[in-house]
């Protein structure tokens, strides 16, 4: 990898675009460009420029105060750049395939208003992308790839961490370093994550563990309110099917019931018309019609035995006028008046009874009073009644014959209806016999209709009862919610019977759960969620920190292996180079690691998540690196105690021997050879020679010698027209090169 092109805009004194580019390597060496002009042309300004666009952030290393002092401030007849940008481009055409581009730019903007910007092939990146590349290809910007006329009193005189710093860039490591700070960066920011989300954590456990016991609850609320459901939906099922059943059979009961009772009633119907006819005979009619003449018949008869007792009566007062002995009148009165009693009580019977028997008895007890009339009259009758009274008594006699004539004949009459009515008593007897059998069976229908009603009325009252509990379950389904077909149940799948007691026993757990409200789920969803992810990003963070650990520590072994190893090579070359500089003489580097805990030891990942920081902060502290050089005939311990211009020397030695090890894609001399005489400039450059095998040099300088192992030359004036940098270039091409 060499550095094809280097391109500057509003850069300190490069006002307009300038263009510097670089020869292609060739295949046994590396170009090299010599940079002159005067001083105060912009030299330096070029080498701040390539440090700047490679990602420089010391504003003292820039000779500046403020960012925005790398832009061009302007002169008298240029107005000020509102940008400075540097763009080098870098071809990687040599290398193995393995790398990512055959050829990249790195480009570096700022703006006056501080805004910037890093890109790579113009895509943008970050500062640690640029330092990681340029680490990885060996270039070290704060060590030895940019050599200035004051990195050799620094190497000498810094301190023990900054010699550190030089020689992780000089041992090649610098890359693994920035790896592994990024490491640390992430383990300090995962640390802080853990921190953040273990707090977090706390805060959120109580309420997630409360909303978890509400949502617990709430689930088995659910899950017991499905378990009812299923229940209920069974035992409504069941319960209706049953009950469909029920009134089923109940309303074909009654239906059976009705048809019977129909079967009933026809011959209650039939039995009550039987009886009906025999009321409304007509013979009913006739009897009337004896009844009356027989009744006239008496009516007659009691007529005319008062007539035949006037009779009587008459001869008995005129008997009593002619004997008085044999009976007085007063007697003949009394009895006349008992006879007359006898009569009218007769009488009232006659016309009171319709029985035939008692008539009859009637007649015999009329038959008597006759028979003690004639018996009163035979008493009244006398030998001194006189002849003119005879008469009188003849004509009674004869009258009561008439009479009593009329009274046999009525007798007869009265007879011969009570034949009819005695013959019409039997046979109405019979009739009404017949009249009772058929009302003593329409009773019995009666009855057993009677019956058939209250079993009507039972089915009635149960079918009430059992669609009034269809109703009520029909309504229960429709508050529950209890999607059930209830015109069209069917037989339940089940062979179990669902006690209501299970139902209820589901219902009291409901209520014992108690009531939740229902946003806690909503609620719930987003704290568990953030739990588990809070949970899970602690887990993750916790393995990342253990996977980080082990990547640390396979960088800080691989750090350790490479340093020591690049640094006992650069430890024997910079003695190479020493001695080819000094003519003979000896020179080492000597290493003092601190002793620290041992990072390959078992660590328990807890620990080290929470001490590892600490940890590597005091490893750092104590390493020391000491330089030692003897030139040829001294003795000399401490580097310090050398002349300035064998400091010099000896610092170019070890910078040699870094390039020579670390193999950095180019080098910047920044007048590196102007403190040297002729011969020990012969020298450095014998030693560049060697070293453009695999390094590209970009050179300011005056030295001739220096000049003349260049590819080519680049001259930078200043403008005094614009007060801004130029340049021109000449390419050159000498043989002794």
């Amino acid at each position: 990898m060499h550095l094809k092109q280097l391109d500057i805009i509003g850069f300190k004194s490069f006002k307009n675009k300038i263009t510097l580019k670089f020869p292609q390597a060739k295949k046994d060496r590396l170009n090299m460009t010599a940079i002159i002009g005067p001083n105060g042309a912009g030299k330096s300004n070029l080498i701040e420029a390539i440090s700047w666009g490679l990602g420089e952030q010391s504003l003292k290393s820039l000779r500046s105060k403020k960012s925005e002092d790398v832009i061009f401030s302007g002169t008298k007849k240029k107005i000020r750049s509102n940008l400075a940008q540097v763009n080098l481009l870098f071809s990687n055409e040599y290398v193995s395939s393995d790398k990512k581009y055959k050829e990249f730019s790195i480009i570096r903007k700022i703006y006056r208003n501080n805004d910037g910007e890093y890109l790579i092939n113009n895509s943008p990146v970050r500062l640690h992308d640029i330092n990681l590349l340029m680490a990885e290809a060996n270039f070290g910007q704060k060590s030895y790839s940019i050599i200035s006329q004051g990195l050799t009193d620094k190497i000498i005189t810094s301190s023990s961490i900054e010699k550190k710093n030089f020689f992780d860039e000089a041992t090649g490591i610098k890359q693994y370093i920035y790896k592994k700070n990024q490491i640390l960066r992430k383990i300090n920011k995962s640390k802080d994550n853990l921190n953040q989300a273990e707090i977090a954590l706390k805060e959120i456990k109580p309420h997630l563990a409360s909303l978890t016991r509400q949502i617990n609850k709430l689930s088995r609320k659910k899950e017991i309110k499905m378990r009812l459901f299923n229940l209920q939906k069974i035992y409504y099922q069941e319960t209706l099917y049953r009950l469909n059943n029920e009134i089923k059979l109940l309303k074909e009961k009654r239906e059976l019931a009705k048809v019977e009772k129909k079967k009933f009633e026809e011959k209650l119907n039939k039995y009550r018309q039987e009886s009906k006819k025999l009321i409304s005979n007509k013979i009913n009619t006739e009897y009337e019609y004896n009844q009356e003449k027989y009744q006239e018949a008496l009516r007659k008869i009691n007529q005319y035995k008062e007539s035949k007792l006037k009779i009587t009566i008459k001869q008995s007062e005129a008997v009593n006028k002619k004997n008085n002995e044999s009976i007085t009148q007063a007697e003949v009165v009394k009895h006349i008046k008992d006879i007359k009693k006898y009569q009218e009580k007769f009488v009232i019977k006659i016309k009171n009874t319709n029985n035939v028997k008692e008539i009859d008895i009637i007649i015999i007890k009329a038959n008597n009073i006759l028979a003690k009339i004639k018996e009163l009259l035979n008493k009244m009758s006398g030998e001194n009644i006189k002849k003119s009274k005879k008469d009188y008594f003849k004509k009674l006699e004869e009258e009561r014959e008439t009479i009593n004539k009329k009274i046999e004949e009525l007798n007869k009459t009265a007879k011969n209806i009570n034949k009819f009515l005695s013959k019409f008593a039997t046979k109405e007897l019979n009739e009404r016999k017949k009249l009772f059998s058929w009302q003593e069976k329409a009773q019995v229908q009666q009855n057993v209709i009677n019956n058939i009603n209250n079993t009507i009325n039972e089915f009635n009252i149960s079918l009430a009862r059992e669609e009034t509990r269809k109703q009520v379950i029909e309504e229960d389904i429709r508050q529950e919610k209890i999607e059930i077909n209830t015109t069209n149940i069917v037989k339940p799948a089940n062979n179990y019977t669902i006690n209501i007691e299970q139902i209820n026993n589901l219902k009291r757990q409901i209520e014992l759960i108690g009531g939740i409200d229902t946003e806690v789920e909503k609620e719930y969803l987003p704290v568990k969620e953030r739990y588990d992810f809070l949970s899970s990003q602690t887990s993750d963070i916790k393995e990342s920190l253990i996977s980080l650990k082990k990547i640390e520590q396979k960088l800080d072994e691989k750090i350790k292996n490479k340093f020591q190893k690049n640094f006992d090579k650069i430890n024997q070359t910079f003695n190479k180079y020493f001695k080819i500089i000094f003519n003979g003489g000896s020179a080492k580097i000597i290493y003092t690691k601190s002793k620290t805990v041992n990072n390959n030891s078992k660590i328990n990942d807890e620990y080290y998540i929470k001490n590892h920081t600490e940890e590597k902060k005091e490893e750092t502290k104590k390493d020391e690196i000491e330089i030692l050089a003897n030139p040829p005939g001294k003795k000399i311990k401490n580097i310090q105690m050398l002349s300035g211009g064998e400091k010099a020397l000896s610092s170019l030695a070890l910078i040699c021997a870094i390039i020579s090890i670390n193999k950095p894609p180019f080098v910047i001399l920044d007048e590196a050879d102007s403190m040297l005489d002729q011969a020990n400039c012969l020298k450095f450059i014998k030693i560049l020679k060697e070293l453009r095998k695999y390094t590209q040099f970009i050179a300011i300088t005056h030295n001739q010698q220096t000049i003349k192992i260049a590819d080519i030359l680049y001259g930078i004036t200043m403008d005094p027209k614009s007060g801004a940098s130029k340049i021109m270039s000449l390419k050159l091409n000498y043989s002794s090169k």
